[in-house]
């Protein structure tokens, strides 16, 4: 079972009090129902720097949607400018911040746009776009709401679902900072 802490309040500063407490709290909501089953093996159509194939039937979408597929993608060939977003730092991070397939995705995007010489910045959006419904995604995303009352649930959960743990960890933790500062979209990998 999880602790959930009551919302936090203001401080006579006016900071939200989300310090340790809540912040621990939510990363705590994000680890609570995480699936301890391995992934199952990548698709066997799947390559490095390909996207993945057709989207599954809507019947069975629910039944076949996995985002940690467990095939890492390769950042070999990544070497976009950095005011763009295309270098290999951003793809590392794609790698560490989201989940497989989505992160292939992202990386896919930026192999598209280095040749062509387009910003690479829509990338990381567009791929979580892609991902799964999760509703451990949601259950965060409800309790940074709470936090952070100018936050969409809903907005929320599209772009934390495809995201690592500790791509979690980091977008929670930008969103919140400095009483709520920053937009989501800004807080992506």
């Amino acid at each position: 079972m999880c602790y959930r802490p009551p919302v936090a309040g203001v401080n006579e500063t006016g900071w939200i009090l989300l310090k340790r407490g809540t912040f621990l709290a939510l990363v705590a909501g994000l680890a609570c129902s995480s699936d301890p089953t391995p992934p199952p093996p990548p698709p066997p159509d799947a390559g490095p720097a390909g996207e993945d194939a057709a989207a599954p039937d809507a019947g069975d979408a629910e039944a076949t949607c996995q985002d940690d597929d467990g095939f890492l993608p390769s950042c070999d060939g990544i070497d976009g400018l950095a005011e763009r977003q295309c270098d290999r730092a951003t793809c590392e991070r794609y790698l560490r911040r989201m989940k497989t397939r989505i992160a292939r995705r992202a990386i896919a995007c930026l192999r598209r746009h280095i040749p062509a010489g387009d910003s690479c910045r829509p990338c990381a959006g567009e791929a979580l776009a892609t991902s799964c419904d999760d509703p451990i995604a949601v259950g965060a995303c409800e309790q940074l709401a709470e936090t952070c009352p100018t936050r969409s649930v809903e907005e929320c959960a599209v772009l934390m679902a495809g995201l690592s743990f500790g791509g979690r960890l980091n977008f929670v933790a930008c969103t919140t900072e400095q009483s709520c500062l920053h937009d989501m979209p800004s807080c992506l990998p």
